[in-house]
């Protein structure tokens, strides 16, 4: 199969089956909302050099208010589609957390001071900052982040 030029497809929102009925009492709209909804879109494996489809709810879907679950909705498949303009690769782990460190770039030093600067401007008592402070970097020291 030839590599397509954009490796996956633009994520679109799928809302479920068509209701043929709506119960007295009811709207169209929060029978549509009581159905399963999800993002969908395809990205490229190359691996197995096809296309895969991906289904992402996030849990959105114990959302029964209908405008605030297309709101939701709407948001995570405008997330999804910067996300995939960004070189984004939900197939590939690894490549993700490389993407991740470039647009953080942001060293322990910097963000402990970050931290600090923060908490003092919360009003967090000097005591608790050196707390948090010293169990950030044992953290640090035990994981082995680089």
């Amino acid at each position: 199969m030839e590599i397509p030029e954009l490796p996956y497809t633009f994520p679109r929102l799928v809302k479920g089956r068509t209701i043929l009925k709506v119960p007295i009492g009811s709207t169209l709209d929060k029978e549509v909302a009581k159905q399963s909804w999800y993002v969908e879109f395809f990205f490229y494996n190359a691996a197995e050099e096809r296309m895969e489809r991906i289904r992402v709810t996030r849990k959105l879907n114990r959302i029964k208010d209908p405008r605030q679950k297309l709101k939701n909705f709407n948001n995570l498949c405008e997330a999804y589609r910067i996300a995939l303009e960004g070189d984004w690769n939900p197939l590939d782990e690894q490549a993700n957390a490389r993407l991740k460190k470039e647009l953080i770039g942001i060293d322990l030093n910097e963000a402990l001071v970050l931290f600090e600067s923060y908490h003092k401007a919360k009003g967090t008592r000097p005591k608790s900052i050196s707390t948090y402070k010293s169990d950030c970097q044992f953290l640090y020291q035990i994981s082995g982040w680089k």
